[in-house]
């Protein structure tokens, strides 16, 4: 994985990355993970991958990442996730 730049964002907390890699098949969001908190030396909790771009035919896949300074950070940044009702609760 190549780093392309690595932008750093006071006002947000947070570093935006962004890196190219070279895979056979779409690289996944954990592997991603994995790959950016051994090579940065940060905690996965504070990793967020936005994006994984590929172009058809090509083994290159554009990465767009924000690691933030804190999970804290990111709790309160990061938009939450709708949790599904469940059947037989009122609309």
């Amino acid at each position: 994985m190549n780093i392309l730049s690595d932008t750093r964002n006071m006002l947000l907390r947070r570093r935006e990355i962004l890196a190219v890699t070279e895979s056979s098949s779409t690289p996944s969001s954990q592997s991603v993970v994995a790959a950016l908190t051994e090579k940065l030396k940060v905690p996965a909790e504070q990793v967020v991958v936005k994006s994984v771009k590929g172009n058809f035919g090509q083994n290159k896949f554009s990465i767009e990442v924000f690691v933030y300074d804190a999970a804290a950070d990111k709790e309160l940044i990061e938009p939450k996730k709708k949790v599904p009702k469940k059947e037989g609760e009122n609309k």
